[in-house]
This record gives C-alpha cells, sequence and structure tokens, in this order.
C-alpha cells in the first residue's frame, strides 16, 4: 500500500509540475515549438520533459534516506540528469545560440556518463563497452522520433512496464514505478493533439533513465531481454513514418 500511495504522489506532483510549466513556458516563450502536426501550427511547450528531473529526485532521495535503496541510486540519477540536462540544452540552442551546438560537443557528455557508469556497473570489465552503447543507444533511439505527439513518450511509457514488471521483488521496483509514473504524466499532455512536447529533455531523460535503471541491477538477461523489447517498438515506428 505504501508503495501504491507513493507512486501516485509521484504522478500527481509530475502532473501539477508539467501543467504549471506548460503555462509559465507559453506565457514567457522561454522554450516553445511549432507543431507539425496541426494545421494552426500552434506553438507549445518544448523540452517539458525537464521539469520531470524535480519528481525524479525525490523519489531518489526518498528511496534512500529510507533505505529502500543503496548509495548507487545516487549515481543513476546523476546520469539520467546528465542526459536530460544535455536534451535541454540542445532544445535552447535556437533561442540562445548563434548556431546549434557541433555534435562533439553534445555526445561527449553523454559518452562520458555512459562509461564512467557502465565501468562501476558492468559484472566485468568485458561489458563495459556494450553498456554504455546500450544506454547511449536506448537514450538515442528514444529521441528518434521527436515531434510525433504521443508517440515517443508512449513508447517509452509501454517499455517503462515492461522494467517495472521485470523489477518486481527488488530494490529498484519503487523507483522503476515512480519513473513509469511520470512518464505517464507527460503522455497525458502529448498525446495527439498534443498539448506539450517533451523535447530532447525528455527522451533523453527516458531512455537513460530506463537504460541506466536496467544496467544498475548488474543482470545482463535483463539488458539484452529490454534490448530485445524495445527494439521491436523502433522498428515498427520506422515502418509506420515511412508509410
Amino acid at each position: 500500500m505504501q508503495t501504491q500511495i507513493f507512486v501516485g504522489t509521484i504522478f500527481a506532483l509530475s502532473t501539477a509540475l508539467i501543467f504549471f510549466y506548460k503555462k509559465i513556458n507559453e506565457k514567457n516563450k522561454f522554450c516553445v515549438g511549432i507543431d507539425i502536426n496541426k494545421t494552426q501550427k500552434n506553438q507549445i511547450s518544448e523540452s517539458t520533459g525537464i521539469i520531470l528531473l524535480i519528481p525524479f529526485w525525490v523519489t531518489i532521495l526518498f528511496a534512500f534516506t529510507t533505505n529502500i535503496v543503496d548509495a548507487r541510486i545516487l549515481a543513476f540519477g546523476i546520469l539520467a540528469t546528465t542526459f536530460a540536462l544535455v536534451g535541454f540544452f540542445d532544445d535552447l540552442k535556437n533561442k540562445f545560440l548563434a548556431k546549434p551546438m557541433g555534435w562533439t560537443i553534445r555526445a561527449l557528455p553523454i559518452a562520458i556518463a555512459s562509461l564512467t557508469f557502465a565501468f562501476f556497473f558492468s559484472p566485468n570489465i568485458f561489458w563495459i563497452i556494450p553498456l554504455s552503447l546500450f544506454i547511449a543507444g536506448i537514450a538515442s533511439l528514444q529521441n528518434t522520433f521527436a515531434g510525433l505527439n504521443g508517440w515517443e513518450v508512449g513508447s517509452g511509457f509501454i517499455i517503462s512496464i515492461f522494467v517495472a514488471l521485470a523489477l518486481i521483488g527488488t530494490q529498484f521496483f519503487l523507483i522503476s514505478t515512480s519513473i513509469s509514473a511520470m512518464i505517464f504524466a507527460l503522455l497525458l499532455f502529448n498525446f495527439f493533439p498534443a498539448k506539450i512536447f517533451p523535447g530532447d529533455s525528455g527522451t533523453l531523460f527516458i531512455g537513460s533513465a530506463l537504460s541506466g535503471l536496467v544496467v544498475l541491477t548488474q543482470n545482463i538477461s535483463l539488458t539484452l531481454m529490454t534490448f530485445l523489447f524495445f527494439l521491436p517498438l523502433k522498428i515498427a515506428s520506422l515502418i509506420v513514418v515511412r508509410m
């Protein structure tokens, strides 16, 4: 019962934060994007996924301070936060920079974060590179279909449910279900007709959080299962988009 109450609280917090961020963002035009899927080409809140870092860290600190999880969860938090911030700065490039950030500037912090995390939580040295590629690859694939109402967040939600079910009975179950609640709150505002865009900050956060949590378990079988579960969704996405 305590888990359900906490996850429900995280969902409510995420929903409220997304709503207020949307209002403030659209009023001040801090970071807005044009929805190409609507005939009116409305400007709506962009990079809204960055606000999920608040409930994300509330979850991590609660789980850590109540001894549900050990200190490894803090490294996981830093990983997902790094990805989200890289995405956020990338979302802002057109507003504050004379030209878009170069690929190297964006890729370098992601590569460092992925390699460092994999180095500490890989079962052995041979898995460091594959696991770092898994984290960076899942996050990148999650970001592939930016701009399609509900698609990127919806696929992330499906994968998050799979991860949560796979982690039942482990110390990471509360974290995984809370992440699902955050993504679902984002999806409520993102399905067609979208009221917000998650932005690169949202998609990179979702991809890195789900892949990082799986790597944190140090269960290679679960990692491979997650990759195989993730792959058909993206193949189907490619087919639909090309049609």
